[in-house]
């Protein structure tokens, strides 16, 4: 969006030094407009917030060794009540 606007911005500047007024006039209305039209979009980008990533593997095995040393620790305090036969 941007790079158009400076297009339009050169056609402009072009045009007025070799006398096209009109049309420096109009380029430099569409390159205002495109610049405006990513000035908003810059911003409403910049203020949201950044996509959702998934964990890397680091994280991810981390989390893992986690819950299973967490699964392991839980068995050892409270381990399984063993069924005595009758």
């Amino acid at each position: 969006m941007l790079y158009y606007a400076l297009v339009f911005f050169v056609i402009a500047v072009i045009a007025g030094l070799l006398g096209f007024g009109v049309i420096a006039t109009a380029a430099a209305g569409v390159a205002k407009i495109l610049f405006w039209i990513f000035l908003v979009v810059f911003l409403v980008a910049a203020c949201s917030e950044p996509p959702m990533t998934p964990l890397s593997n680091v994280e991810t095995t981390v989390v893992a060794s986690r819950r299973d040393h967490d699964t392991e620790s839980a068995l050892a305090r409270n381990p399984r009540p063993v069924a005595l036969p009758p």
